[in-house]
């Protein structure tokens, strides 16, 4: 691009005032930004909007040649340009080294502009994405009323309330209890999906290996589990089954527009860890409570036929918030329907301070 073009020209003029008198911030990543080459060269004039960026493949080069992988904030940037349907302008920002999300966020109003004259945005674009970088707006759903459909969407743009995450162990010990894992699974989605409020959710499932079963989509959207999507198999390796879920989860929060208000992580399992590879107990346990007091995050941890205070406050979760049951269909039933009562009360504005362990005192240990 001729660094000389003037491409304030688009934006009104006391924008371009502003420009003059205000030069851009030059990004922090500047010394070391790498080449980053589109494989597929496209405009604005000819992009499809719903082929980007599965359209362009991204391949990021350091200075010494060698081939790596998108970096995480660039990443970001993709899939938020994405989110307000700006993604046209996502190669020029990188090109012009405007490719971390992070920063851009502590950029003024009038850098922004600047940002979007840079990469010839039009006006209308301009003002959509200065307001999306400041905050100022969040991508509504139509209501079911409005639309005669449902109040929630499936695309990940939706502005979210609340963010659901279950990570659920699969591992060869929960085969005694039948299918009672996937109908309380089922009677805890039926009942959350009836509830108003925006809400994502990520659904994990463990044993030696971990699998994703819904990540970063609505609730409302997420159907009924089947025989297989918890069927038991394999060694339960509970640290990568937290420590994955709660690193996706951060990701994917980075990319929305606008933040959930709250974040709810439970974990249910009927063992203690045994073959994780990627986390340890330590690095589990420092991320839970990082999570809790600094993202204010509430994580629950459900332990079948164990002493759940012990294993789960070894690993960072609090002694409120974890629960013992017995592993038979009665207690399995019981315990979803407290899980599904706490997301409820949080849901809707309360708090996890009253944990399931009061709703569940007459279940506990298996005693009626």
């Amino acid at each position: 691009m001729d660094a000389s073009t003037d491409n304030t020209s688009m934006l009104p003029s006391d924008v371009s005032t502003s420009l003059a008198s205000n030069p851009l911030p030059t990004p922090q990543s500047a010394v070391t930004q790498p080449n980053i080459v589109f494989n597929n060269a496209f405009s604005a004039a000819t992009v499809d909007p719903q082929n980007v960026p599965s359209a362009v493949t991204m391949q990021v080069s350091a200075s010494s040649g060698a081939s790596s992988s998108v970096p995480a904030h660039t990443k970001a940037l993709v899939d938020f340009m994405r989110q307000l349907h700006l993604q046209q302008y996502t190669p020029e920002m990188i090109e012009q080294g405007y490719d971390d999300l992070n920063f851009m966020s502590t950029l003024s109003a009038e850098s922004l502009q600047g940002v979007a004259a840079l990469v010839k945005m039009l006006p209308g674009h301009a003002a959509k994405f200065v307001a999306a970088m400041t905050q100022q707006v969040t991508t509504s759903v139509p209501s079911a009323s409005a639309s005669g459909a449902s109040a929630s969407s499936s695309s990940s743009s939706a502005s979210a309330d609340s963010y659901v995450v279950c990570v659920v162990d699969r591992s060869g010990s929960m085969s005694s209890m039948g299918t009672e894992v996937k109908n309380g699974f089922n009677a805890f989605l039926a009942e959350q999906q009836k509830l108003p409020g925006n809400c994502m959710a990520t659904i994990v499932k463990f044993d030696n290996k971990v699998e994703i079963v819904h990540h970063g989509v609505q609730l409302s959207d997420i159907p009924p589990a089947t025989d297989r999507t918890f069927e038991p198999r394999g060694m339960t390796a509970l640290y990568d089954g937290i420590g994955d879920a709660i690193q996706m989860v951060k990701e994917k929060i980075l990319t929305l527009v606008s933040k959930p208000s709250r974040v709810m992580v439970m974990v249910l399992t009927d063992g203690e860890e045994n073959s994780s590879r990627r986390h340890s107990h330590a690095e589990v346990m420092k991320t839970i409570r990082d999570c809790e007091s600094k993202l204010k995050w509430t994580f629950t941890f459900i332990g079948a036929n164990q002493d759940a205070i012990a294993t789960g406050t070894k690993i960072g979760f609090s002694a409120q918030n974890c629960l013992t049951y017995t592993a038979d269909s009665t207690h399995q039933r019981a315990t979803w329907s407290s899980i599904s009562a706490n997301v409820c009360r949080q849901r809707g504005g309360g708090t996890s301070r009253k944990p399931v362990f009061q709703v569940m005192q007459a279940y506990k240990c298996g005693h009626a």
